[in-house]
Formats: structure tokens, sequence, C-alpha cells
């Protein structure tokens, strides 16, 4: 039996659609978090980037409607429309910025899950973003064309027939990367304990809480192990950066390449919307398992597991030089936090790090025997990692192919 699809305006399902406060307060160390559009992920915000408003002024936007509840559903609206999309189910307490839309549907005719993912099916996106989306400096759709969103949707129980479906591998998706933080972590654990506290394994001891020879290195403003040395990441690294595709467009179909950019890498997936040739030289070629470092505007570390691409510029493909590659992921990503405080110094949002700051960091640089055993210690869990996200990356695509189908009522349900 065929499933009745009716037409609606978005506004007509819900019992609120607003965004956030179109006024900034100013920031403090400690007080409740205010979140922005650039703190959104894919299931939800980044807290450990969102920066932190007064009680005070907290309170007072919370009145005026800009502070979401639960079940919610969350819209990028500004920058990159539609971008994230993920229904709020968090227990703290927070503000918006107006760059992100509140959409509170009425949950007797529109099913919240439906909702997310008829916004997430890339033909819909595209329609909206195509139709709505003004602003050419910064794109963005405004609140009252939220109102007017074209929604085709089945009565309230066969929405939730619908995302059922799409919901059971969101939560095995939830599930894997709940298990790769927890790798993460583990692995995270160890390199602190060897190379940042050096209680590396040393006569079947740790070094320094057993009394290990320490000596003090000015420059590091430190004790290091005696057989340690002072270096910089340039010692222990490589880093090659990506090419301006823009310049090396695919000839033909047949012979391209997803491009890899910033925001790409930030999601850990490519669009496929942006193509670079296939015979660009191998060393900016990406693939599964390829340590990335983007040096620009977003200052970040990560293990590439999202399929042979094409670098972009501002991207660095980081290439052990000697040293254990995990070793050298974990040290990148301890390090980064420095950069990062560099660029806020500079008081711009802009980060910016070149090969001239790569030679001026300190690390404390061990025997790269020692990082190879760290490297064969935490190896089989790195390679579980890798593993877990090819399989998140199979089942989004899994998503994105039965999103259309479910959605167009294409598939029946037995009763």
């Amino acid at each position: 039996m065929s499933i009745k699809f009716d037409k609606y305006k978005l506004i007509e399902l819900c019992e609120l659609i607003t965004d956030g406060s179109h006024t900034s307060p100013k920031s403090q160390i400690e007080g409740c978090y205010m979140a922005s559009v650039k703190d959104m992920g894919e299931y939800g915000f980044d807290y450990s980037k969102c920066r932190k408003i007064s009680y005070e002024d907290f309170k007072k936007l919370s009145k005026s409607g800009c502070s979401p509840i639960k079940n919610d559903i969350l819209i990028a609206k500004d920058g990159s429309p539609l971008s994230n999309i993920f229904i709020y189910d968090d227990d703290e307490p927070l503000v918006l910025l107006s760059s992100i839309a509140i959409i509170r549907p009425n949950e007797e005719i529109l099913y919240r899950e439906f909702l997310k993912y008829y916004l997430s099916n890339s033909y819909i996106k595209e329609n909206v973003q195509k139709t709505y989306t003004s602003g050419s400096v910064i794109p963005r759709i405004i609140l009252e064309d939220f109102e007017k969103f074209p929604i085709y949707a089945p009565d309230i129980e066969n929405q939730k027939k619908i995302a059922k479906p799409l919901m059971d591998i969101d939560e095995k998706i939830k599930c894997i990367k709940n298990i790769n933080s927890n790798i993460f972590k583990i692995c995270k654990l160890i390199f602190d304990y060897w190379f940042l506290q050096f209680d590396f394994p040393y006569n079947n001891k740790p070094y320094n809480s057993n009394n290990g020879k320490m000596v003090y290195d000015e420059k590091l403003g430190r004790k290091i192990p005696k057989d340690w040395s002072r270096g910089n990441l340039d010692n222990i690294a490589e880093y090659i950066n990506g090419l301006a595709c823009q310049k090396y467009r695919p000839i033909n179909k047949s012979e391209k390449l997803p491009v890899i950019k910033i925001t790409e890498m930030h999601e850990g997936f490519t669009d496929k919307t942006e193509f670079v040739r296939s015979d660009i030289d191998e060393k900016h070629i990406i693939n599964d398992g390829d340590i990335l470092f983007s040096w620009s505007a977003t200052l970040e570390t990560m293990i590439w597991t999202g399929g042979k691409g094409g670098l972009n510029q501002h991207i660095f493909k980081v290439i052990p030089k000697d040293y254990g590659k995990y070793y050298v992921y974990m040290m990148l990503s301890a390090y980064i936090n420095n950069f990062v405080r560099m660029a806020e110094s500079r008081k711009t949002t802009m980060g910016h790090i070149t090969r001239e700051h790569l030679l001026q960091s300190k690390i404390p640089l061990p025997p790269k025997e020692l990082t190879y055993e760290f490297d064969e210690l935490v190896a089989p869990l790195f390679n579980k990692y890798i593993q877990n996200n090819i399989e998140i990356r199979k089942l989004n695509a899994l998503k994105e192919f039965l999103l259309p189908i479910l959605l167009n009522g294409q598939i029946g349900f037995e009763e």
C-alpha cells in the first residue's frame, strides 16, 4: 500500500521557528555556554570550542527565547546553511547566536526525527539552499524563509516508520564513535604517560617514578630524561602542503579525485562536489590512515579515513621522519594547543601556522627506538580506530542511499 504525502509549509507543522541572539555579549573565562554555528557537529555541540558568557547575560538571553529546550531541532542557518542539523538533547544550559535556527515541531503532526532526516536529504538540502540562501560574503537563510520551507509528509505514524531505519543506522554510528573516543583516550593516556610524564618502561619499571636520571633543559623549562634531547616538530616529520586544486581541474570525469579541503577534513569525509585531476603528484594524494594537519583557519590534526582524495592547500600531509607514525600524530595533537594559544594571543580568529612556527616549536625528543615501541603497542588500537571510521563512512553512505527512497515512500512497511 502506497503512503500518501501531503504538502505543507514548515510553519504549519511547528510550534516555534526562531533563532538565537542577534547580539553577542562579552566572553568570560567562567560562565554559561553560548554556541554558534561553528560549534555544531553532526550530532551535537563541541563544548570545548564554545565560548562562555556571564550568568546575567545568559539569563537575559534565555528569557528572550535564545535557549533551546530538549527535542528542539537546531539547524545551521549562516555560513553553510543546513550543513548541520541535529536534535538538541543535552543537559548543558546554553544560549545560541543567530547563526542557528531553533525549530520546535508540533509533536502531534510532525515527528522531529522525520523532519531532521527530511532536511538532511541531499536533494532537499540543495533545493532549499538554492531557493532561499542569500548573502554574498556569508551565505545565510533568513528566519522568515524557514517558515516557507515546503515539507512533504505523511501522517505521524508513517513518519515514525520512515525515520526508524535511519535512526537505527545513526545509533550504530554513535556507538562506534563512542568506541573510537575511548580508543583515543587510551592511546592519549599511554602517550602522556610515556612522553610527557616520562614514565616510559625502563628495566620493566616506569622511568621517572623510579628515579630515572633527569636533566634540566633551560629552553624547555623542565627536566627531561638524560638520554633525550630538545627538538622541534620539524625534526620528527615532513609537512607537505596541499595544492591550489582549482588549477588542476579534471580533464574528463573518469580521471578525478574528490578534493579534501579544511571543511572536508573537519567532517572526516568529502561531499564529492569538487574534484581534482587524478594524475597530480603522489605526495598530494591522500589515503586512509594518512596524518593531516590543517594550518590555517581551523588548527586541527587527524588521521584521515574519508577515502582517497586530492589534498587542497592550507592542509599539511604529515610524513614521519624515522619516528613512529602514531608517536608523531600524538605529539602533533598534543602540541597544537600551543598553536591555538599563539593564534589567540594575536587576537585573531584566523589561525595561521607557518613552517617557521614548526621550526620554532620546542619538544622533548625521545630516542627513536622508544617511539617505535610506542607504535607497536598502540598500532592494534589505531588500526581498529581506522577501521571503525571506515565503517562509519559506509554507514553514512547507506543512510544517504536510503534517505530519498524512504522519503519518497518507495519502501512499504509491514503491519
